[in-house]
């Protein structure tokens, strides 16, 4: 599985679209998905999530540039 953050907490899990074991939020609307599957390695390095993931727990705003989003992995396209 790859690694990722949670959205919601800043926690590290393994795999985009599986339910936080900390704060127990699962990703189920499609903005939800674009937003977890660009907080993931192969978008980020190792260094980069986990300074993303200090911003998220710590509350302040992350920027997440739309190239960082995998539409393919998403919706399907070819």
């Amino acid at each position: 599985m790859t690694k990722a953050i949670c959205m919601r907490c800043g926690f590290e899990k393994f795999g985009c679209f599986v339910k936080c074991p900390n704060c127990k939020f699962t990703p189920t609307k499609n903005i939800e998905f674009e937003i977890s599957i660009s907080l993931r390695e192969g978008a980020y390095s190792d260094v980069e999530l986990t300074l993303l993931s200090k911003d998220i727990k710590n509350k302040r705003l992350v920027d997440i540039p739309l190239e960082k989003i995998n539409w393919h992995e998403i919706y399907g396209f070819r």
